[in-house]
């Protein structure tokens, strides 16, 4: 997870060794949560939309944020959240 343009699609590309994840200079690429499976011990990696410079409506990336908040508090075989932090802007109020 992470704000828009963080590195989310292209860690999860490094992590699967591959060009999996679709990759972009320009925010808000990834509008899906994407499942990817991975041969660490058979872990899932899920590709997130990201939240904040995504060039899409408000009413877009409010429907995105509740989307993402019922995920988080819903799926049951959710183990561990990775954050990406930007290291330029540091940790923002929306992270």
């Amino acid at each position: 997870m992470g704000r828009s343009n963080v590195g989310k699609s292209s860690l999860v590309n490094i992590l699967l060794g591959g060009n999996f994840a679709q990759t972009s200079k320009h925010p808000g690429k990834t509008k899906t949560l994407t499942f990817y499976s991975s041969m660490l011990e058979g872990a899932r990696i899920v590709d997130c939309p990201g939240y904040g410079f995504a060039s899409v409506s408000h009413r877009e990336k409010e429907n995105w944020r509740k989307f993402m908040e019922t995920y988080l508090k819903d799926a049951q075989s959710l183990h561990r959240i990775v954050l990406l932090i930007d290291m330029t802007s540091g940790i923002q109020q929306t992270d």
